[in-house]
This record gives C-alpha cells, structure tokens and sequence, in this order.
C-alpha cells in the first residue's frame, strides 16, 4: 500500500497494493493524486517486459504515443489521461486513416513521417489499448 486509502497508480489490476481504485477514471484528482508519467511509465515498463532486450520496439512505441499525445494536444485532449475504452477504439480508427493521409496532423512539419507511413501510431496505440484492459 503506497500510504494512501486510495490506489494512486490508477491501473487497476496487478498493481500490487490493497486499495480501491479511485472513481475519478484518471482526470486529476488530489484525492487520489492521479499521475499520467506513472502511466506512461508503467507502459514503457510493460513494453520493455514483452519485448526482446535488444529491440527497440518499446521506446519506440512509447516516442509514438508522445507525438500522438502532441497531435491530440491541439484538441484539447491529453492522451496520457485517456481510460475510457470506447475513446481509446475511437483515437485507433481515426489513427489508422490518418496514417494514409499524407494531408494529416501526423505528418505535419516537425512530425517524423516514418511513425505515419510505418504504421506505428496505430501499432503503439494497439499495444496500448491492450495494456490499458484489452481489445
């Protein structure tokens, strides 16, 4: 138990402590001092636990949803904040037309245009949706 009478890592299962998630589904919350970099974190962590220890997929995937969270900033949305499993299918369809669309925010100046034409926007955010309870 991390000291507090609410779970702070806000993912649920196989977190390891004795308290109840909180209610507040990831907005900020002092009650239960909810953290999107521990998220993020425990993204990387999963990645790098499934992955060979020489790829590079991890970092990789994780930079992906870091741009991606960049795009989405310019709507008001945080990526890192995103719980709702109907969100994230939504946030996968869009990405996998976008990346086909070289007219699109993911290939806009500053953007490596490698992660839209590879497919790793919508392969990151598949590994992603997974992680976050499964599609």
């Amino acid at each position: 138990m991390n000291g507090h009478d609410i779970c702070t890592c806000y993912l649920g299962e196989g977190c390891g402590c004795d308290a109840p998630p909180c209610d507040c589904n990831g907005s900020d919350c002092a009650e239960c001092m909810y953290d999107r970099q521990a998220v993020r974190e425990a993204y990387l962590a999963h990645m790098k636990s499934t992955t060979p220890a020489t790829s590079n997929k991890a970092t990789s995937y994780v930079r992906a949803l870091d741009l991606l969270a960049q795009v989405l900033v310019s709507d008001g949305a945080d990526f890192w904040a995103i719980r709702d499993g109907a969100q994230l299918d939504a946030l996968y369809v869009w990405c996998k037309a976008a990346q086909k669309d070289t007219s699109s925010r993911l290939y806009a100046d500053g953007m490596p245009r490698s992660y839209a034409s590879g497919g790793y926007y919508s392969a990151a955010l598949n590994e992603y949706r997974t992680f976050m309870g499964g599609r």
